[in-house]
């Protein structure tokens, strides 16, 4: 539940404190007070500035502990994670096949499925045909 409601773009929050700082996001630009010293970009926190940093320095602190992938941010390893998991949600409309992520189903619609692992449970026998189907169906 996200009771509390950005009055600017109707955006919700879980917290009153993490609307506070959406909030900023609203306010004039020069309000940016964290600037990369690398490059001209400037940011809300502290946070958003250490995680930039990561664009010029390559540090991936966030390592996924089954394949041991590395990540640059916590949101990125939490979404790849769903593909080690059984559980597949997206569905081709066309084939049937199942995905883990809106990510993997979009790639496979539109054309550009590389499956490189068929151990990763969501290759059918026909992805690559499949995969011209669906995009000549979506263009149609």
């Amino acid at each position: 539940m996200r009771p509390y409601e950005c009055t600017q773009c109707s955006k919700r929050f879980k917290t009153s404190s993490l609307l506070n700082a959406h909030l900023k996001r609203h306010m004039d630009i020069k309000q940016k007070t964290h600037s990369c010293l690398n490059c001209d970009k400037s940011f809300w926190t502290s946070q958003e500035l250490i995680q930039h940093r990561r664009v010029h320095t390559g540090e991936t602190p966030f390592s996924c502990t089954i394949c041991l992938k590395r990540f640059k941010q916590y949101e990125h390893l939490t979404a790849h994670m769903v593909t080690h998991s059984k559980e597949r949600p997206y569905e081709c409309k066309t084939c049937f096949a199942r995905f883990p992520s809106k990510k993997y189903l979009a790639n496979h619609l539109s054309g550009l499925t590389q499956l490189k692992d068929a151990r990763a449970g969501f290759r059918t026998q026909s992805a690559t045909d499949c995969a011209v189907l669906c995009t000549e169906v979506v263009q149609s």
